[in-house]
Formats: C-alpha cells, sequence, structure tokens
C-alpha cells in the first residue's frame, strides 16, 4: 500500500522582501510578550514573598461597657417610709452627696410633735418632783414647793400629807422632850433627897452607936432609906422609858422622811428615764428627719432607680437605687464569643473604640486584657459568652485624645490582638482547609 501524504495547509507564496517584513512585524511583538511575562512573574513572585514575611495581627471583636473597677453601689433607706418623690432619672450624672429622692415627712412630723408634748410634760413633772424632794430633805422651805405647785396637783396633795404627818410625829417628839425633861427632873430630885437621906442616916447611925438613938428610930431610918431609893429606881426607869419613846419616835420621823424621800426619788429616777428615752427619740427623729432624703454615697451616674413614684410605700433597708462609681479606676468589661475565648488570654493588648466618640476624629484607647472568666454566662437573648476585663492604659496628650473621655456606663467595641499571621496565609488559607478537609473525609 502507498502511504498518504500528510496534508499541508496552505500559504500563499512570499518573496524575500515580503518574509524579511514579516519577521521584522513578529520579532517586536515576541519580545514583549516575554518581557511582559518575565515582569509578571518576578512581581508574583515578590508578592509571595511580601505575603510570605508581612504579618498582620490576628484580631477578636467584642462589644462591652466601661465599668469602675468597684461594683454600683446600692442606695438603700434606713428606717423607710412613704416616698414623696423622685429627683433624678437613670443615666443622670451625680455627684456625691446630690439628693436621689426624698420620702414624706408627714409621720416624722407627728411622731415630733408627739415627742415634744411628752418630753414637756416629763420636764415639768421631774422639776416638781426635786422642789418636793428638796423639800422633804429641808433644802427648801414648803411655802415654796407649795408656790411652784399648781392647785390640786398630786403633788402638792402628797406634800401637804407629808407636813400633816410629820407634824404629828414632830408634836408628839416634843411632848417626849418636854416629859423627858420632867422625868429627868423627877430622878435629879431622887438622887439629891437620898445624897440628903444617906447624911441624916449616917448621923442617926452615930448616934445609935452613942445610944441616944433608940432601934425603933433606926428602923424608921431604915424603911425611909429603902422608899427614897425606891423613888430613885422608879425616876430612872420612867427616864430610860422617856429616852427610849423618845429615840423611837425620832427614828419614825427620819425612818419617815426617808421612805418618803426614797418613794418621791424613785419616782424621780423614772421620770428621769422617761425622759432620756423621749429625748433620745427625739434625737432619732431628728436623724430621721435628715434622712428623708436620699444621697448619692459617691459620685457617678444613676444606673437604675427601683422606686415607681409618690405615694410608694418603702419598707426599712429598701432599695431605691444604685450608682455607678464614675471616679473608681475604670475597666472594660467585654463579651467573648465561645468561638473566640480559645484564642484570648491575660496581656492580650486591645484597641478600644467608643461608641459615642468618632474613632477618626477622638483615635482609640488602648487597653491589655486582665482577665478572663473560667466560666460562660448568658446575655439577654439567651446566647452565651465570656467576660474578659481590660485595664486601660495611662497615656494622655494627642497620642490618645479619647483619654479622660471614657466614663462608667460608655459602650465600646473592643479588637484584641490575639496572634499575628502572614499575608500569605491569609490567602492560603481559605483554600487549603476545604483541600485538607476533603482528603480526610470519608
Amino acid at each position: 500500500m502507498m502511504q498518504q501524504e500528510p496534508a499541508s495547509i496552505w500559504m500563499p507564496a512570499l518573496d524575500d522582501g515580503q518574509k524579511r517584513g514579516l519577521n521584522a512585524v513578529q520579532r517586536p511583538v515576541i519580545s514583549t510578550s516575554r518581557l511582559t511575562a518575565r515582569v509578571l512573574i518576578a512581581a508574583l513572585a515578590a508578592g509571595l514573598v511580601w505575603a510570605a514575611n508581612a504579618e498582620l495581627p490576628e484580631l477578636t471583636y467584642a462589644k462591652g461597657t466601661i465599668v469602675p473597677t468597684s461594683y454600683p453601689r446600692p442606695v438603700e433607706h434606713l428606717d423607710g417610709g412613704v416616698l414623696a418623690e423622685i429627683l433624678v432619672q437613670e443615666g443622670q450624672q451625680v455627684v456625691a452627696g446630690a439628693p436621689l429622692a426624698r420620702l414624706s415627712e408627714a409621720l416624722i412630723e407627728a411622731e415630733f410633735q408627739s415627742l415634744t408634748v411628752r418630753e414637756a410634760a416629763l420636764e415639768r413633772n421631774t422639776v416638781r418632783l426635786q422642789t418636793v424632794v428638796d423639800v422633804i430633805n429641808g433644802i427648801l422651805p414648803v411655802e415654796d414647793a407649795r408656790a411652784e405647785l399648781e392647785h390640786g396637783h398630786r403633788l402638792l396633795a402628797q406634800l401637804n400629807a407629808f407636813e400633816a404627818t410629820r407634824g404629828r410625829i414632830q408634836q408628839r417628839i416634843s411632848e417626849l422632850e418636854r416629859s423627858l425633861e420632867i422625868k429627868r427632873a423627877r430622878h435629879l430630885n431622887a438622887l439629891q433627897q437620898e445624897e440628903t437621906f444617906a447624911i441624916e442616916s449616917a448621923a442617926a447611925q452615930t448616934l445609935n452607936q452613942k445610944g441616944l438613938l433608940s432601934r425603933t428610930e433606926m428602923s424608921r431610918f431604915d424603911a425611909r432609906t429603902l422608899e427614897i431609893e425606891g423613888n430613885r429606881l422608879r425616876a430612872l426607869s420612867a427616864l430610860a422609858d422617856g429616852e427610849r419613846s423618845l429615840t423611837e419616835a425620832r427614828r419614825e420621823e427620819e425612818e419617815f422622811v426617808a421612805g418618803t424621800s426614797d418613794r418621791l426619788l424613785a419616782e424621780l429616777e423614772t421620770e428621769l428615764e422617761d425622759l432620756a428615752l423621749v429625748q433620745r427619740a427625739l434625737a432619732d427623729n431628728a436623724a430621721q428627719r435628715n434622712r428623708l432624703t436620699v444621697v448619692s454615697p459617691v459620685p457617678g451616674v444613676v444606673q437604675k432607680i427601683y422606686v415607681k413614684g409618690p405615694g410608694e410605700v418603702v419598707g426599712p433597708g429598701e432599695l431605691i437605687a444604685e450608682v455607678l462609681p464614675t471616679q473608681d479606676r475604670l475597666i472594660a468589661e467585654v463579651q467573648i464569643r465561645p468561638a473566640d475565648i480559645g484564642h484570648v488570654t491575660t496581656g492580650d493588648p486591645v484597641e478600644l473604640k467608643s461608641t459615642t466618640f468618632n474613632a477618626k476624629r477622638y483615635g482609640v484607647q488602648i487597653g491589655e486584657v486582665i482577665e478572663v472568666s473560667p466560666n460562660s454566662h448568658l446575655n439577654d437573648r439567651g446566647e452565651a459568652f465570656f467576660r474578659a476585663r481590660i485595664s486601660l492604659a495611662e497615656r494622655g496628650g494627642a497620642q490618645q485624645p479619647l483619654d479622660g473621655r471614657l466614663t462608667a456606663g460608655m459602650e465600646v467595641d473592643a479588637s484584641i490582638r490575639t496572634d499575628v499571621r502572614t499575608v500569605l496565609d491569609y490567602i492560603v488559607s481559605p483554600l487549603a482547609d476545604p483541600i485538607q478537609r476533603a482528603f480526610h473525609e470519608r
């Protein structure tokens, strides 16, 4: 069999001049293409080298709030009462001691009036009792006490009864004193009579010894001696009885005066104790009046008000409001998604942008992660998150114009630098990850 010749492409015949012209045209086109290819390859190589060495930060984004290092301060009312008015609104900036709410003073005023009347009555009673005690102890004359006591007052009746009883006792004492003087005189007379008769009896004894006086006369002298001695003994006994009766009467007067004085002093002590209690209650009433205005314990922002409006009853110790301090050191609390929490560690640098201030004009706030919660929490939407706390760098001036403008309660966006990656890694990862997963699937 004969071999077929390969088909040839028909080309017009060219003379030498035409061939030279065609070669002159093709030669610069080929050179330009080769140069372009070399430039593209060099640019691609340079780009790959740059992408392999250029590092970009790996950021975790989170939203949060500026808070003080201390927690919101609760504002409570110690005594409770009826709310009269609310003087602030939530979110309002307040200074320390600024009034937040005021309670009604109607109950305090009613109690004050009652205590004032009670105090005046007790003061009058203590003065009256002290006056009567001074009369009983002999410090004041009874006429002065009667002039100070109102007619018909019970203390005046007690004073009159006391004076009447003491008068009767003193009258009996006077009678006993007079009787005692008589008995002393009789006893003295008996002694003198005994002494005189003793002289006569001695003379009669001498005469009897000389035989000048009969035994009958001596018997009469002996009988008279016994009679005089009996009179002396009776006078002495009567004198002793009189002294004993006088002593008992004086003791009765002392006991009566002491008993009456003790009773009145006990009553006076009770009145003084009641007066002290009333005065203490008045002091407490004044303190309660001062506490009717509920004030902020610290400078800050009113974060929440728990009472609704006038007329509401506030119980003792019930929470009225919460104030978020603004003078404490500020930090940022942000919510980290569970997918990002494994990359966030303490010490990671952070840039904070305020949602209130434009970052292009006011810049950003530099910070650092100081704490990451070990447990997750749920937000209002039921989504899980981890809480991270970020300290704010103290750097002022033009480099950080946002510094000093952040206050407690402001919302911020946080960019947490967790790692660095090359540009090439960012480019290759979206392509390499699916391929890597594809070669491992079943």
